[in-house]
């Protein structure tokens, strides 16, 4: 049981309708004599659901050097192995804590943080609070109606090269630039990629459904979106192809929201994040991302029966 004293609530979010209690698990790495890691198991067992502990590697700690970061990787992967054995999955992402945990609590009924005592772990945690995800489904569809909408419309209105890569913002340019010289895994021409002809099911499972229905699931199309970044030889050749295919299948295309998904997958309306090959600190989304968030294989199979006739 855990003292009452030790629980300290950091919202009014209460609990949401998730998939699974998070545990953010920051300055308590451990798997023993962890008061946050029993509350977030306890929480969980109510909730009949798991528990999924993260931690959030940043690369510029203060002050850290390798010896640091040496000592904790080995903890961590001693501490993984230990809340394997107790169900726990720790899943350990790189980026901005905050950021991360934010990220991470969008599919959480429960977020539990452990306790941080230096100003920086403090402010970490007073900005999970403030913005931890509690919308409901009217909120978020308001959002998308109109937030997402009146952006878009502004986009296009103050930007006349709406429709070309140098709408981006400096700083995506910048970074994808710094990395435009970095292997590509695969490579596909426009015409493979229209042909749903690549390595990877999922995405040829959302460009089927876009030639076919001129429409795509909004979490597919993001991942259709920055899937063709990582397989075309350059952003540039990723934008005109991107929006090339775009314009030719969905049925909002040519529409101001249109112009900005498209440029969004590049960094519009978004923020730098971790730093990775290829994209830089542009936002990246991969497989296993989708497999976790996104009831992935079923999508395939609903896509696979679509007719064109």
């Amino acid at each position: 049981m855990i003292h009452p004293e030790r629980i300290q609530s950091l919202n009014r979010t209460g609990v949401r309708r998730g998939a699974f209690v998070l545990y953010w698990m920051q300055a308590s790495q451990r798997a023993e004599c962890n008061h946050a890691l029993e509350y977030a198991v306890a929480r969980a067992n109510e909730l009949n659901q798991p528990v999924v502990a993260l931690f959030a590697l940043m690369e510029d700690y203060p002050e850290a050097n390798e010896r640091h970061y040496a000592f904790m990787l080995e903890g961590l992967a001693e501490t993984q192995s230990r809340l394997s054995e107790r169900g726990v999955q720790l899943v350990v992402r790189r980026g901005p804590p905050a950021d991360t945990a934010l990220e991470a609590a969008v599919e959480a009924s429960l977020v539990v943080v452990d306790r941080g005592y230096l100003r920086h772990q403090r402010a970490w945690r007073r900005q999970l609070a403030l913005k931890a995800p509690a919308r409901t489904g009217r909120a978020a569809y308001l959002e998308e109606l109109l937030v997402r909408r009146e952006l878009s419309m502004n986009f296009v209105f103050h930007n006349e090269r709406y429709d070309s890569y140098p709408c981006l913002p400096m700083w995506a340019r910048t970074t994808l630039k710094d990395r435009s010289g970095d292997r590509r895994p695969y490579l596909y021409s426009r015409q493979e990629l229209e042909a749903c002809g690549t390595h990877d099911p999922y995405w040829n499972a959302a460009m089927r459904e876009m030639v076919v229905t001129g429409k795509m699931h909004n979490y597919m199309r993001m991942y259709w979106g920055k899937k063709i970044i990582e397989w075309a030889p350059s952003p540039q050749a990723a934008f005109r192809v991107m929006l090339e295919l775009n314009n030719k299948y969905f049925l909002d295309a040519r529409d101001p929201v249109s112009y900005a998904n498209v440029a969004w997958c590049f960094g519009l309306h978004d923020r730098p994040w971790g730093r990775r090959p290829i994209f830089g600190t542009v936002r990246y989304m991969g497989a296993a991302g989708l497999e976790r968030k996104f009831h992935v294989d079923e999508y395939v199979r609903r896509t696979a029966s679509l007719s064109e006739a």
